[in-house]
């Protein structure tokens, strides 16, 4: 089955933007590959966080995306009272993301290998 799936769009992004538009593409494709409804959206709000930190960085493309980006992205992540848990999961949104865009085509932006945090890990803040 291949249905379309209208997912509201990231408050924090406008809805004309590349950076909408290709987040509506990726939740195109994670429905393709058979993920659930509720899966999607919850990669969708995580990588509309993501998204919207490019946004205002002042990126207005993901092609645009660098090592650095992602580095300052983690910073912030790491400032958040997240969970280990809520932790991977942001990061694994991010490798899925890389994964789709590589997939059309693009070059990879994970230059630098993300942490893989096993649930339960505390993690130790600044």
């Amino acid at each position: 089955m291949n249905h379309l799936i209208k997912i509201p769009f990231s408050s924090s992004l406008e809805s004309d933007s590349f950076f909408a538009q290709d987040q509506q593409a990726f939740s195109q494709w994670l429905l393709r590959l058979g993920y659930a409804p509720l899966t999607i959206k919850a990669h969708r709000r995580r990588l509309g966080r993501f998204l919207h930190h490019l946004a205002q960085a002042g990126l207005s493309d993901p092609a645009q995306i660098e090592a650095r980006h992602l580095r300052h992205f983690e910073a912030r992540l790491d400032q958040q009272p997240l969970s280990a848990r809520s932790l991977g999961q942001q990061l694994g949104t991010l490798r899925r993301y890389d994964r789709y865009r590589q997939a059309y085509g693009h070059p990879s932006f994970l230059v630098v290998s993300l942490p893989i945090i096993p649930i339960g890990t505390p993690i130790k803040r600044s």
